[in-house]
């Protein structure tokens, strides 16, 4: 069953993060819904792909849809060599079309949400 929401769809450009509004379909048994991400479903990086809750908050899955790491980040990036980007807090900024995602407070997280280094 697909669900419309509101989601944020990500586009890299240099040193800033750009977002549009996108619908995604939700995570069967969950309240919590499929990042959507160049126009499709979130890729899966490293058997994960990004989740998000009925607040916007990011978390991530693995390939058969079980949750992870419950949505708790304003904004995180894909994983990428065991770790992923994360946030707490921040703000998008709409630019254009799009949006733009700042924050001061990143860090990154391993497969088990724990705090590691860059």
């Amino acid at each position: 069953m697909f669900l419309k929401y509101f989601s944020i769809v990500l586009l890299l450009f240099s040193s800033f993060v750009y977002a549009m509004p996108s619908y995604t379909r939700a995570l069967k048994g969950t309240n919590y819904y499929v990042y959507k991400y160049d126009n499709g479903d979130d890729y899966v990086k490293e058997g994960l792909f990004r989740i998000i809750d009925d607040n916007g908050l990011f978390g991530f899955a693995n390939e058969q849809g079980i949750v992870v790491i419950k949505p708790q980040f304003f904004f995180a990036f894909p994983f990428e060599n065991g770790k992923a980007k994360v946030t707490l807090k921040g703000s998008f900024k709409k630019v254009g079309e799009h949006y733009e995602v700042n924050s001061t407070n990143w860090f990154y997280i391993d497969k088990n949400s724990n705090i590691v280094e860059n």
